[in-house]
């Protein structure tokens, strides 16, 4: 009894793998598939670094306008049974924090554009690593915390591979994009 299972006998040639996978007798970086992925970490890199522009300007607007909208509100009197208002040096401290937060998450997604941008070249492959960890800061406003932890980790997977240090060590060197896909995988 066969195998229902098995594959059918016949002369079948193997299908050759698809653009950008991996295989075990890869002899050019652009057959390799992490090293296209820079592009992949590159432009996620810049969605997220867009949602934390939004987020920066708001809390930058955000800022002075709670300050103002605090001081305009008249602070209750001293009337017995009446509880007392909160301390208004507060609402300066509150303020003070959202234009920090604004302008950390402005700072952060400056950062990531600047990397993305030279990541897609392969190159300053340092400030690129630097930047994924760089974008980890604006996790304690909770905006997009779960985007940026995934982000990083993905990014750092790819930038860490050992194909991958080899592309940005020939974008360094002034390697076009296509130059760096036909060179030779090791040497």
């Amino acid at each position: 009894m066969s195998n229902p299972y098995e594959p059918p006998q016949g002369n079948y040639a193997p299908m050759p793998p698809g653009p950008g996978q991996f295989t075990a007798g890869a002899e050019r970086l652009g057959d390799v598939g992490m090293v296209r992925q820079v592009t992949v970490v590159g432009i996620l890199n810049l969605v997220q670094a867009g949602l934390e522009l939004i987020y920066g300007a708001f809390a930058l607007f955000l800022g002075p306008l709670m300050s103002r909208v605090f001081e305009s509100i008249p602070q209750q009197q001293n009337r017995p049974g009446m509880p007392q208002g909160p301390d208004p040096g507060i609402f300066q401290f509150i303020s003070t924090i959202y234009i920090v937060i604004g302008l950390v998450l402005i700072a952060v997604a400056i950062f990531r554009i600047l990397t993305s941008v030279l990541s897609f070249r392969y190159r300053c492959r340092g400030l690129a690593i630097a930047s994924l960890i760089v974008g980890l800061l604006p996790i304690f406003t909770v905006y997009c915390a779960l985007t940026a932890i995934g982000i990083t980790i993905y990014g750092l997977i790819v930038l860490f591979n050992r194909d991958t240090k080899r592309a940005f060590d020939l974008g360094g060197q002034g390697y076009t994009k296509d130059q760096i896909f036909a060179a030779p995988r090791y040497g």
